[in-house]
Protein backbone atom coordinates (compact mmCIF):
# COMPACT_ATOMS: atom_id res chain seq x y z
CA UNK A 1 0.00 0.00 0.00
CA UNK A 2 0.88 3.16 -0.93
CA UNK A 3 0.23 6.46 1.60
CA UNK A 4 0.16 10.08 0.84
CA UNK A 5 0.77 12.76 3.20
CA UNK A 6 -0.04 16.04 2.28
CA UNK A 7 1.73 18.64 4.44
CA UNK A 8 -0.85 21.60 5.30
CA UNK A 9 0.90 22.49 8.74
CA UNK A 10 2.95 25.84 7.86
CA UNK A 11 2.94 28.96 8.89
CA UNK A 12 2.19 30.84 5.88
CA UNK A 13 4.64 33.76 7.01
CA UNK A 14 5.49 34.96 3.43
CA UNK A 15 1.73 35.27 2.22
CA UNK A 16 0.84 37.44 5.64
CA UNK A 17 -2.26 34.86 6.10
CA UNK A 18 -3.99 31.26 5.56
CA UNK A 19 -2.69 30.88 2.16
CA UNK A 20 -4.51 27.31 2.15
CA UNK A 21 -8.22 29.17 2.51
CA UNK A 22 -7.19 31.21 -1.06
CA UNK A 23 -9.09 30.14 -3.69
CA UNK A 24 -7.95 28.98 -7.15
CA UNK A 25 -10.67 28.24 -9.95
CA UNK A 26 -13.29 28.33 -6.97
CA UNK A 27 -11.94 26.34 -4.80
CA UNK A 28 -9.82 26.58 -1.63
CA UNK A 29 -5.96 25.54 -2.92
CA UNK A 30 -5.81 22.68 -0.18
CA UNK A 31 -8.80 20.88 -1.46
CA UNK A 32 -6.98 20.83 -4.88
CA UNK A 33 -4.23 19.17 -3.69
CA UNK A 34 -6.61 16.53 -1.30
CA UNK A 35 -8.88 15.59 -3.87
CA UNK A 36 -5.81 14.86 -6.58
CA UNK A 37 -4.64 12.08 -3.67
CA UNK A 38 -7.74 10.80 -2.99
CA UNK A 39 -8.23 10.61 -6.48
CA UNK A 40 -5.07 8.63 -7.49
CA UNK A 41 -3.91 5.12 -6.37
CA UNK A 42 -3.25 5.60 -3.16
CA UNK A 43 -4.27 3.79 -0.85
CA UNK A 44 -4.47 6.25 2.03
CA UNK A 45 -4.74 9.55 2.69
CA UNK A 46 -3.27 11.80 5.71
CA UNK A 47 -3.56 15.60 6.13
CA UNK A 48 -1.12 16.71 8.76
CA UNK A 49 -2.46 20.18 9.90
CA UNK A 50 -0.95 23.06 12.32
CA UNK A 51 -1.50 26.45 11.80
CA UNK A 52 -4.78 27.44 10.98
CA UNK A 53 -6.36 23.83 11.59
CA UNK A 54 -9.62 24.64 12.74
CA UNK A 55 -10.53 26.43 9.69
CA UNK A 56 -8.81 23.97 7.13
CA UNK A 57 -10.32 20.49 8.96
CA UNK A 58 -13.65 22.33 8.38
CA UNK A 59 -12.89 22.23 4.41
CA UNK A 60 -12.06 18.59 4.82
CA UNK A 61 -15.41 17.10 6.41
CA UNK A 62 -16.75 14.75 4.32
CA UNK A 63 -13.56 13.99 2.25
CA UNK A 64 -12.19 10.38 2.69
CA UNK A 65 -8.87 11.62 4.77
CA UNK A 66 -7.46 11.28 7.83
CA UNK A 67 -6.61 14.24 9.73
CA UNK A 68 -3.63 14.63 11.84
CA UNK A 69 -2.61 17.84 14.28
CA UNK A 70 0.78 18.61 14.35
CA UNK A 71 1.34 20.81 17.50
CA UNK A 72 4.85 21.19 16.70
CA UNK A 73 4.51 22.79 13.83
CA UNK A 74 6.47 25.97 14.78
CA UNK A 75 9.46 23.41 15.15
CA UNK A 76 9.43 23.04 11.11
CA UNK A 77 8.93 21.11 8.23
CA UNK A 78 10.66 17.94 10.29
CA UNK A 79 7.89 18.00 12.67
CA UNK A 80 5.07 17.24 10.37
CA UNK A 81 7.10 14.71 7.80
CA UNK A 82 7.81 12.59 10.97
CA UNK A 83 3.90 13.35 12.08
CA UNK A 84 2.57 11.84 8.95
CA UNK A 85 4.85 8.97 8.77
CA UNK A 86 4.29 7.76 12.32
CA UNK A 87 0.52 7.96 10.86
CA UNK A 88 1.24 5.76 8.11
CA UNK A 89 4.29 3.51 8.40
CA UNK A 90 3.39 0.37 9.93
CA UNK A 91 1.18 -0.31 6.95
CA UNK A 92 2.54 2.05 3.78
CA UNK A 93 5.09 0.32 1.88
CA UNK A 94 5.99 3.41 0.38
CA UNK A 95 4.89 6.93 1.41
CA UNK A 96 4.19 10.14 -0.66
CA UNK A 97 4.65 13.52 0.63
CA UNK A 98 2.43 16.13 -1.38
CA UNK A 99 2.52 19.89 -0.48
CA UNK A 100 -0.66 21.56 0.38
CA UNK A 101 0.10 24.70 -1.63
CA UNK A 102 0.87 22.95 -5.18
CA UNK A 103 -3.38 23.01 -6.20
CA UNK A 104 -1.95 22.15 -9.92
CA UNK A 105 -0.51 18.66 -8.94
CA UNK A 106 -2.64 16.32 -10.75
CA UNK A 107 -3.83 12.44 -9.74
CA UNK A 108 -1.91 11.87 -12.65
CA UNK A 109 1.09 12.41 -11.62
CA UNK A 110 0.77 11.09 -8.28
CA UNK A 111 0.10 7.79 -10.04
CA UNK A 112 2.95 8.09 -12.35
CA UNK A 113 5.21 7.95 -9.49
CA UNK A 114 3.59 5.35 -8.04
CA UNK A 115 3.90 3.32 -11.12
CA UNK A 116 7.57 3.83 -11.08
CA UNK A 117 8.14 2.79 -7.54
CA UNK A 118 5.90 -0.06 -8.34
CA UNK A 119 8.21 -1.19 -11.23
CA UNK A 120 11.50 0.00 -9.62
CA UNK A 121 11.22 -0.13 -6.21
CA UNK A 122 14.01 2.66 -5.82
CA UNK A 123 14.17 3.85 -2.90
CA UNK A 124 13.27 7.53 -3.57
CA UNK A 125 10.74 8.36 -6.89
CA UNK A 126 10.86 11.99 -7.21
CA UNK A 127 9.34 13.97 -10.37
CA UNK A 128 11.02 15.95 -12.67
CA UNK A 129 10.32 18.39 -15.54
CA UNK A 130 12.42 19.66 -18.28
CA UNK A 131 15.16 18.31 -16.03
CA UNK A 132 14.24 20.10 -12.80
CA UNK A 133 13.43 18.39 -10.23
CA UNK A 134 9.92 19.17 -8.20
CA UNK A 135 7.12 17.90 -5.67
CA UNK A 136 5.60 15.74 -4.48
CA UNK A 137 8.32 12.90 -3.68
CA UNK A 138 7.60 9.40 -3.03
CA UNK A 139 9.98 7.76 -0.45
CA UNK A 140 9.98 3.86 0.47
CA UNK A 141 10.31 1.87 3.69
CA UNK A 142 13.83 1.73 3.46
CA UNK A 143 14.18 5.79 4.08
CA UNK A 144 11.68 5.86 6.56
CA UNK A 145 14.34 5.96 9.56
CA UNK A 146 16.23 8.48 8.12
CA UNK A 147 12.93 10.92 7.59
CA UNK A 148 12.35 9.80 11.36
CA UNK A 149 16.05 11.99 11.72
CA UNK A 150 14.88 14.87 10.11
CA UNK A 151 15.18 18.12 12.54
CA UNK A 152 14.01 21.46 12.22
CA UNK A 153 13.35 23.05 8.91
CA UNK A 154 13.69 20.18 6.93
CA UNK A 155 12.11 18.19 4.62
CA UNK A 156 12.80 15.30 2.34
CA UNK A 157 15.07 17.39 -0.05
CA UNK A 158 18.10 16.65 1.97
CA UNK A 159 17.37 13.38 1.61
CA UNK A 160 17.56 13.49 -2.16
CA UNK A 161 21.09 15.38 -2.07
CA UNK A 162 22.43 12.88 0.57
CA UNK A 163 21.09 9.98 -1.57
CA UNK A 164 21.62 10.75 -4.85
CA UNK A 165 22.35 6.98 -6.03
CA UNK A 166 18.43 6.04 -4.61
CA UNK A 167 16.51 8.45 -6.58
CA UNK A 168 15.21 7.42 -9.78
CA UNK A 169 13.80 10.38 -11.28
CA UNK A 170 10.79 9.96 -13.73
CA UNK A 171 10.39 13.13 -16.04
CA UNK A 172 6.60 14.55 -16.27
CA UNK A 173 4.81 16.82 -19.02
CA UNK A 174 3.85 19.46 -16.62
CA UNK A 175 5.45 22.49 -14.68
CA UNK A 176 2.62 21.73 -11.72
CA UNK A 177 5.48 19.78 -9.70
CA UNK A 178 7.74 23.03 -9.22
CA UNK A 179 5.03 25.44 -8.75
CA UNK A 180 3.78 25.82 -5.01
CA UNK A 181 2.24 29.50 -3.59
CA UNK A 182 4.31 30.87 -1.25
CA UNK A 183 3.73 34.62 -1.67
CA UNK A 184 1.37 36.88 -3.10
CA UNK A 185 2.98 37.07 -6.60
CA UNK A 186 2.75 33.34 -6.53
CA UNK A 187 -1.24 33.51 -5.59
CA UNK A 188 -1.07 36.31 -8.39
CA UNK A 189 0.63 34.37 -10.76
CA UNK A 190 -1.42 31.36 -10.24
Amino acid sequence: MIAAVVLAAGGSSRMGKLKLLLTYHGKPLLLHVVDAATASQVGRTVVVLGYGARDLRRLLFGKPVEILLNRNWPRGLSTSVKCGLAAVSQEAEAVLFLLADQPLVTSEIIDRLIEAFQASRAAIIAPTYQGRRGNPVLFSREMYPALEDLQGDQGGRVLLEANREKVLTVEVASAAILRDVDTPEDYLDL
